[in-house]
């Protein structure tokens, strides 16, 4: 590999730093906000990246060693509306099973309540109150302490890692609906 191939387009460089800023110490997406520099569909991920950045962090949290490259050419391909509004959750249930994890939904709250837990980490999807605001992916995983009710959430708001019950999340964001994929291991 020659010098230039090896450190990347300009465009790379951007898009690491992006990343580097987007990050908390652990490697953890935590602000959506700071990745303009990387594309998403017709738009980019500051507006629209929550589903694969939700991915790339519940895919770390199952303790794989993810691609944000690889996982936004993956779920681009199954962006709703060609990338204006998003990727579709089917979209991700294909991404995680080709990589051979086993996976749990729930659709109804005392589901995602019961389930969440449970899993090495997760993907919540929720429907806003305010529908102009749209829908919303955020990933978490299990945190220690809380009798195991308590979860790690990421990308939450663009703050640090919010850790909190996943009821203490539906509480505050009272969604019109929502999807949990909980992953449960390879």
């Amino acid at each position: 590999m020659s010098d230039a191939e090896s450190r990347g387009s300009p465009q790379d460089d951007e898009q690491r730093r992006a990343i580097d800023r987007a990050s908390d110490a652990e490697g953890y997406l935590i602000d959506q906000r700071r990745l303009a520099a990387i594309p998403f569909g017709r738009r980019t991920s500051d507006y629209n990246g929550c589903g694969w950045i939700a991915v790339y962090n519940a895919l770390k949290s199952a303790g794989e060693q993810p691609n944000a490259a690889e996982i936004v050419r993956e779920l681009e391909s199954g962006s709703l509306l060609r990338g204006r509004a998003g990727v579709a959750p089917w979209r991700i249930v294909r991404l995680l099973r080709r990589r051979g994890l086993r996976l749990r939904f729930g659709f109804r709250r005392k589901t995602i309540e019961r389930l969440a837990p449970g899993g090495k980490a997760g993907i919540l999807l929720y429907l806003r109150r305010r529908l102009s605001d749209g829908a919303h992916y955020v990933s978490f995983r299990p945190c220690t302490g809380g009798g195991g009710s308590l979860l790690c959430f990421y990308n939450v708001d663009g703050s640090a890692q919010d850790v909190r019950p996943i009821a203490a999340l539906f509480s505050a964001e009272r969604p019109l609906a929502a999807l949990l994929i909980s992953i449960e291991g390879p």
